[in-house]
């Protein structure tokens, strides 16, 4: 019979070597290694664990050593799957919530686009057009407003919700409002004769007026 003693240290040195493997993997898994590295670590922990098991024969505690092995093993697999889900969902977050501020970038200058043609008082005297929410044109645009203002109202209790839990599809829809709300933009500046140079904003075809200035005083010299 083997000694209790033997048995108990035999188990423990698998385990701690099954948990130190673990570490190791799992620490390469968070720096994002590549398929040759995680392959020789998994690689030089089997033998490790094999070894350990071999060294416990003499003991008596061979048994007992590749025992405690495949339950460390499957122990340390399931925790490194959790944790590179763990990641995974994090860095699907990640990507989420820098999405969401291009998109809210985007929403945020086509807003201001349409808030110049009535705030700007030579936009509004050389484009009325844009400014009356009469027109088939105006009202597209008012309609992709509301609907992208809606879409983005959708994602502030939660802006940085994991994809897997629904916000992707929300995320969509307001990516695909915004776009709706730049073309219906761009057409009713398109009906209203603006435009716009690639690249920059829309503006009028006619260089901007000069103010006109109090007279200049006449220089000394005249």
């Amino acid at each position: 019979m083997p000694d209790a003693t033997a048995l108990i240290v035999a188990a423990a040195a698998i385990a701690a070597l099954a948990g130190c493997a673990a570490w190791r993997i799992d620490a390469a898994l968070k720096r994002r290694a590549d398929a040759d590295t995680l392959f020789w670590l998994a690689f030089a922990s089997l033998l490790a664990l094999v070894a350990g098991c071999l060294a416990a024969v003499p003991a008596g505690a061979g048994g007992a050593a590749a025992a405690a092995a495949v339950v460390a093993t499957t122990a340390g697999t399931g925790w490194l799957g959790l944790r590179e889900q763990r990641r995974a969902g994090t860095r699907r977050a990640a990507a989420a919530s820098g999405r969401l501020r291009s998109l809210e970038a985007r929403h945020d200058a086509v807003l201001r686009r349409w808030a110049a043609y009535e705030l700007d008082p030579a936009l509004a005297l050389d484009y009325p057009a844009m400014s009356e929410t009469r027109g088939p044109e105006s009202r597209r645009v008012l309609a992709s407003m509301r609907e992208a203002l809606h879409r983005r109202r959708a994602l502030e209790p939660e802006p940085a919700v994991g994809l897997e839990s629904g916000t992707g599809s929300v995320l969509a829809d307001y990516a695909a409002s915004v776009l709706a709300l730049e073309r219906a933009l761009g057409a009713a500046e398109a009906a209203a004769g603006v435009e716009r140079s690639q690249g920059s904003s829309r503006l009028p075809k006619e260089p901007p007026r000069r103010r006109a200035g109090p007279p200049r005083a006449p220089s000394p010299e005249a």
